[in-house]
């Protein structure tokens, strides 16, 4: 997908760009088991009150990272988009 917007490298961070990933790499999620993902996921999303959306609501999620809450959002939602 081609930007609408030219990307200036006078508008990057060096330090940001290289540093992509590092809380990936040092916050580590993957070895969880799926209780252990329900369980955070729960505490996570406790203030969100599921019960009050619509049939038909869809599902937003920017900055997905991995998407670990994608498939829990999932039945919640007639559509879904997740993005980095």
């Amino acid at each position: 997908m081609k930007s609408r917007m030219p990307i200036k490298k006078s508008n990057l961070v060096d330090a940001t760009v290289s540093s992509f990933g590092d809380e990936w790499a040092r916050f580590d999620r993957s070895g969880l088991d799926d209780e252990d993902v329900r369980r955070t996921s729960d505490e996570y999303f406790s203030v969100f009150c599921w019960h009050t959306l619509p049939f038909d609501a869809c599902s937003y999620d920017m900055s997905c990272g991995t998407g670990r809450w994608a498939g829990l959002m999932l039945p919640f939602s007639c559509a879904a988009v997740f993005k980095e």
